[in-house]
């Protein structure tokens, strides 16, 4: 069991914060999409559950977050803690800022999924459009066989 007095989660978050002018980074563990990681409350039985640190800033900030809801990054950076540049939306709307923001598929925005899927029906192989785009074969496609982008039209409406 641990000694000493307890650290809140405000001061153990407040630790592994590197504040700037903009974003806030994120200095400790992060998964491998680069969100931060803080493990949870400990529970007698010693377990403790993984936080993504972008929502305890929103929550350290903002109060609780409603079940079903995602916090969403103004900025591009999913290192980012700071509060001023997260906001509430869901799945879908996590999505659809996802590929505003071209982090879609391989990196792939809207646009350019579009005209992978032009290329496609215009004769080109999945190796020449990589290629022309700078992306894996795997991920032309799934675009090319819907598997990713499959609400391409729907994000343009």
């Amino acid at each position: 069991m641990r000694k000493g007095p307890r650290v809140s989660l405000e001061e153990r978050f407040f630790e592994k914060v590197k504040k700037g002018d903009d974003c806030w980074e994120w200095k400790a563990n992060k998964n491998n999409k680069g969100y931060g990681m803080l493990g949870g409350p400990r529970k007698p039985d010693r377990s403790g559950r993984l936080m993504l640190a972008h929502r305890v800033s929103y929550s350290l900030a903002y109060g609780e977050i409603p079940k079903g809801k995602w916090v969403l990054h103004r900025c591009v950076n999913p290192g980012c803690v700071n509060p001023e540049h997260l906001f509430l939306g869901n799945n879908v709307a996590n999505v659809r800022d996802m590929h505003g923001k071209g982090r879609g598929w391989g990196g792939i925005g809207p646009d350019t999924a579009y005209a992978v899927l032009w290329m496609n029906a215009s004769g080109f192989s999945r190796k020449q459009i990589s290629a022309e785009y700078g992306v894996s074969v795997h991920a032309i496609k799934d675009i090319t066989q819907r598997r990713s982008w499959r609400s391409l039209s729907e994000l343009h409406d």
